[in-house]
């Protein structure tokens, strides 16, 4: 539940209250070092901002923002008041208001548009909330309002990385429009942000001008991912290095096109689309990329996911990590490459021709060496398996929640090798649709990471040395870098799968002996090739 600006405004009583009872001496040298603080932060954001949005930079650059003493609140955020003392948009807890306001905001696009921030702490609220590799385009109307949030905090990463853009002023249309326009790898924003704060009429009027924009953009890069394609069948592209897509951010045990980007690394001329820029996002940025190219190399990612960018006849080879076959594009020169044998029954039942199927196993990212330590590593996040507040509509999604926490928690070999089926079963004896469950959600939030609790208990019952790695467990050991994730390899003498598969997965490619919940139908060695240049290479000179 978002709090109400009446809501705020009842904290703000109480604080006031306990900063004039608490507040220490020295008040002057504090203000000297908040204005020192909000002079550099200005001056950090207009040249980061010079950078791709030049013209902005020029308008907020010239614009004499309102008399304020800049001080940090009482959260600890820098913000400014007037001369009757008034704090800056009536809140002297920016950035604790903006977490309140922004605090079940889920972002799920590629890039959003807040609409009418009204403080720097509501940015950095919603840029919190940001993955790595997603973009924000903030819409302020108002030019006083955008001037007073550049002093208040440093945004200069996230404009140079593209992460952060800003539409500002009476003009902000025009901005918005540009911004598209001159980065047509920036993917169009598909979800807006907006608080309670501004008005029902504000909002709609807002969103009145920016669809418009946001359709005519599609449409116009449509256009032109359609005449790109139409060149690349008159040209000559056979013969001409790959275009990679690959992600350079690491997302635990979710890294094959990190591993792919690395094999692209070794051949320079091999073009690498990164599609954790957020530059190089949208599918007219691939298109582009590719009218350079002879061959587009994904990971799990297939020609009809991101729309038919390049001609039939241009091979699209795809390296499959995950079992996921979609169906063959008849008609073209694509290719799949499997990470284990048995999903050649997937892809054939996908209308893959055999001559289009190879066998690509994950490639050794360890070498082989005596382990530095003892202990048996489990990597992988587990969350806290109290049900969401998205669910409290729907009491029976409540109670299989509840019910399947209980269940794997104590007896984790419940759920088997199908979690999919598992939770299909579960839903079906408490009379739940398929259909109406939010499966992302129950797998990522509930099942895997009550799995791999019960799982640890159990072998540690059987006197297992276990060491978690995570987001959520007690022992509060992350793993945040792909380096990282090969040093604990590293240290362990073993590891284990984590998750209930018998099928190819990321922990078999690190050198180490691998417990999983299942075991496969044939415990004799399987000597599968593995994914190489070499191999690419070769598929794309028979191509």
């Amino acid at each position: 539940m978002q709090p109400s600006a009446q809501s705020v405004e009842s904290l703000e009583t109480v604080l006031a209250g306990i900063d004039r009872a608490l507040r220490p001496g020295g008040e002057q040298t504090h203000q000297t070092a908040a204005s020192q603080l909000a002079s550099k932060n200005r001056q950090a954001n207009l040249d980061a901002l010079r950078i791709r949005q030049g013209e902005e930079s020029a308008a907020l650059r010239n614009f004499i923002p309102p008399p304020l003493e800049w001080v940090l609140g009482r959260d600890g955020y820098l913000t400014g008041r007037d001369a009757a003392g008034k704090w800056w948009s009536g809140t002297s807890i920016p950035l604790r208001v903006g977490r309140s306001l922004l605090q079940t905001l889920e972002l799920t696009c590629s890039a959003s548009c807040f609409l009418g921030p009204t403080t720097a702490g509501q940015i950095r609220a919603a840029l919190e909330k940001l993955r790595g590799e997603q973009a924000m385009i903030a819409v302020i109307p108002d030019m006083q309002t955008a001037a007073v949030i550049l002093y208040c905090d440093d945004f200069s990463s996230e404009l140079k990385s593209g992460r952060l853009w800003l539409a500002a002023g009476p003009g902000w249309a025009t901005g918005l429009w540009r911004i598209l326009s001159d980065f047509p790898g920036l993917a169009v924003p598909l979800q807006f942000i907006k608080t309670p704060l501004m008005s029902q009429e504000a909002l709609a009027e807002m969103m009145e001008v920016a669809n418009p924009t946001f359709g005519a953009e599609i449409k116009r890069r449509g256009e032109l991912a359609e005449q790109i394609r139409d060149r690349l069948k008159t040209s000559e592209w056979r013969g001409k290095p790959p275009c990679v897509v690959m992600a350079s951010n690491y997302r635990t045990w979710d890294f094959a096109s990190l591993v792919l980007g690395r094999i692209a690394a070794g051949n320079k001329d091999w073009r690498r689309l990164d599609t954790d820029v957020p530059t190089s996002a949208s599918p007219l940025a691939l298109a582009m990329a590719a009218e350079e190219c002879g061959a587009v190399v994904t990971a799990d990612i297939f020609r009809a996911d991101v729309g038919n960018v390049i001609p039939d006849a241009m091979p699209w080879i795809t390296w499959v990590t995950r079992g996921r076959c979609a169906a063959f594009t008849q008609g073209s020169a694509d290719r799949v490459l499997l990470a284990d044998r048995n999903w050649i029954v997937r892809a054939t039942e996908g209308g893959w021709p055999a001559d289009r199927i190879a066998i690509a196993g994950w490639p050794e990212l360890c070498a082989p060496s005596q382990p530095r330590g003892k202990q048996i590593a489990l990597i992988g996040d587990v969350a806290p398996i109290d049900p969401p507040e998205k669910l409290r509509d729907f009491s029976s999604h409540g109670l299989l929640w509840e019910g399947i926490a209980a269940e794997l928690v104590e007896n984790p070999h419940m759920l088997g090798n199908d979690p999919d089926a598992y939770l299909n079963d579960r839903a079906q004896k408490l009379d739940i649709p398929g259909e109406t469950l939010d499966r992302p959600l129950f797998m990522e939030k509930l099942i895997l990471p009550c799995w791999r609790r019960g799982a640890v208990a159990a072998l540690k019952c059987a006197g297992l040395n276990i060491r978690c790695f995570g987001e959520g467990w007690e022992t509060k050991e992350s793993v945040t870098s792909f380096d990282q994730l090969l040093a604990i390899a590293q240290e362990s003498a073993a590891l284990v799968c984590p998750v209930p598969t018998v099928e190819a997965h990321p922990v078999d490619a690190l050198n180490r002996p691998v417990i999983r919940a299942m075991k496969p139908a044939s415990t004799r060695p399987v000597t599968l090739p593995r994914l190489s240049a070499e191999q690419i290479a070769a598929i794309l000179a028979s191509a």
